[in-house]
């Protein structure tokens, strides 16, 4: 297993097709169908990375998602996927590492991404003892 996942969206359909796509990529994942179940999984487990929708309860409620992962001790990354635009700096300087926007970012690109920040997480995780190369 590369890793756990949390995945957020309301709709049904596309949270069963990426989740289904993430476990044949070797990654554990859970699904939450509202910000608010994600902030209950998020309280209740842990997850290397939380990939959340923005518009679910409220226009912005995937911004809850990304408070709630950043409050937690074990530090998960955050992916928004979503349907509605957001200008980088916007996402960014709420310490979201990617934005992908449905209908136009394919599965292997979003997969692509999401195992690059596992690697750059593996990289910053590993600590070498003092005094080697």
């Amino acid at each position: 297993m590369k890793g756990r996942l949390l995945i957020v969206d309301d709709e049904p359909s596309l949270l069963k097709c990426f989740a289904a796509f993430l476990e044949a990529e070797d990654f554990e994942v859970q699904t939450a169908c509202s910000a608010a179940s994600a902030i209950s999984a998020l309280d209740s487990g842990e997850f290397d990375l939380v990939i959340t929708d923005m518009a679910m309860e409220t226009q912005t409620a995937g911004y809850d998602v990304v408070r709630a992962a950043q409050r937690q001790s074990y530090e998960p990354e955050v992916v928004i996927f979503t349907s509605l635009y957001i200008p980088e700096t916007e996402w960014k300087k709420r310490g979201v590492k990617e934005l992908f926007i449905k209908g136009k970012a394919t599965l292997t690109t979003v997969s692509n991404a999401i195992n690059r920040i596992f690697d750059e997480r593996t990289r910053r995780r590993v600590l070498l003892p003092t005094g080697t190369i």
